[in-house]
């Protein structure tokens, strides 16, 4: 019973985001992006003017299971819209022998900038649970802020789980409460690095942090190529990421790859298509 939670423990709080994020070691808290935004930080969606729909598709394996994932993402952040906001929907099976764990995410998104610089933006979400040892359901919130230094240098802050965490009755299905810290640096045009931090401010006793670090580079600005490392002290795990982008004007389309070095159970895949309006 305890491989079990810990397991579902891990999948629950390092669920797939987009082909941008995997494949950049999930680092993006700094990063504006108007479908990761529903993720990782919410105020991120502050900085577009579009209208976006987004599908995702994630299989492959991790730790001891087998995992697919899809998702859908309609946001407005239209121009001239003061309060930009998103509804996002996610589907998760993982494969656990001798059952299945299957989780389902509501979550809606509103962000608002307050000026040039500076923006923020909160979560509001359901989680869905089912599982050989229950079923439940829970609710909770985040905040995230956005501090756009110069043209180079962005900072960005989570903290998920503004209302603590509750006995589920479940090991291991409770959503945890933890910070996040993300700088986005452009040193040059055509390259992005992108670095994050996470603490788990709960069942964490040794205070291990979660290290996430990506680099994009593009070819044209239509082509991106990303690679990126996830190296996980507080529950474990060193992932290597990499994947390609394409950016066009009105539709974007995005492979990511992802490996758990230290264990040989083959890799995982993020395909996402995006139209924006």
């Amino acid at each position: 019973m305890f491989i079990f939670s810990f397991l579902l423990f891990s999948f629950l709080n390092h669920a797939q985001i987009s082909s941008t994020t995997d494949a950049l070691g999930g680092a993006g808290i700094a990063n504006a992006h108007p479908i990761d935004s529903a993720y990782l930080n919410p105020a991120g969606l502050a900085a577009f003017a579009d209208v976006y729909f987004s599908g995702q598709y994630f299989f492959g394996k991790q730790n001891l299971g087998n995992t697919k994932q899809w998702g859908v993402t309609l946001a407005d952040a239209s121009q001239g819209n003061i309060f930009k906001g998103s509804l996002t929907y996610r589907r998760r099976k993982t494969s656990l022998s001798p059952q299945d764990v299957k989780e389902e995410d509501y979550i809606a998104t509103g962000a608002v900038k307050l000026t040039q610089r500076w923006s923020v933006g909160a979560h509001i979400y359901k989680k869905q649970t089912d599982s050989l040892v229950g079923s439940v359901d829970q609710y909770n919130g985040d905040f995230g802020a956005m501090w756009q230094i110069s043209d180079k240098v962005a900072l960005g802050f989570t903290q998920f789980g503004l209302v603590g965490t509750k006995n589920t009755g479940i090991a291991g299905t409770g959503l945890t409460n933890r910070t996040s810290l993300g700088v986005s640096w452009s040193p040059l045009f055509f390259v992005q690095v992108l670095a994050d931090l996470t603490y788990y401010n709960e069942n964490n006793p040794r205070r291990r942090l979660v290290h996430a670090l990506g680099v994009a580079l593009s070819h044209t600005e239509y082509i991106f190529l990303r690679l990126g490392a996830r190296i996980d002290d507080a529950w474990g795990g060193t992932y290597y990421t990499g994947g390609l982008y394409f950016n066009g004007p009105k539709f974007k389309l995005g492979y990511a790859y992802q490996k758990e070095v230290r264990r040989d159970i083959g890799g995982a895949h993020t395909i996402d298509l995006s139209f924006n309006f």
